[in-house]
């Protein structure tokens, strides 16, 4: 019952602090309008086979809601055979459709410039297949991550280790960001 009362008071709160979400037929003009994001399952069919010379070994997807925020996620873990032993990468497609404040705060690095480099690690800002995204990759580790931001509402971020970062990018240069985009439609 305790647990019941804290999880009901947790709850309340955190919904006090939820911007209220404007539906298409109530918004103002300069209001960003809450979209019904794409179904996970569609989500998951513009996750490759293989990735970076890795095979797919895992999808999963999931449609989450809350006080009428809803956003859909699909996700695809990728590792190789015994030979490639250390060498793994993820890909995951969030829809943040269904929650524009969301969306803009996630996406900030499309309205920046960054190109930082140091012996140990790099940071930047970049376009793929004309799409904003930032790279940063741990020189040592081979530890890669790359976000795209894709039509003002999917945010795809792919994480790599053990992979040189050059063949990360050309992996990530083949993934299909127009099908994420014709899905929502």
């Amino acid at each position: 019952m305790r647990t019941l009362l804290l999880s009901v008071i947790v709850a309340g709160l955190a919904g006090s602090f939820i911007a209220p979400v404007t539906r298409a037929e109530d918004a103002p003009a300069s209001q960003p309008v809450a979209k019904e994001p794409v179904a996970y399952a569609k989500l998951k069919e513009t996750l490759p086979d293989k990735f970076a010379g890795l095979d797919r070994k895992h999808a999963a997807g999931s449609k989450t809601g809350m006080a009428g925020m809803k956003m859909s996620q699909a996700e695809g873990n990728y590792g190789g055979e015994e030979a490639d032993a250390g060498k793994s990468g993820n890909i995951s497609i969030i829809d943040y459709g269904g929650v524009p404040g969301m969306w803009e705060g996630l996406a900030a690095f499309t309205k920046m410039e960054l190109d930082n480099d140091s012996d140990t690690e790099s940071s930047k800002t970049t376009k793929f297949a004309g799409y904003p995204a930032m790279e940063n990759f741990t020189k040592a580790s081979k530890h890669s991550q790359i976000t795209i931001a894709v039509a003002n509402r999917f945010l795809v971020s792919v994480t790599a280790e053990g992979i040189p970062l050059e063949t990360i990018r050309d992996a990530v240069a083949k993934l299909d960001f127009k099908a994420m985009e014709a899905a929502a439609k």
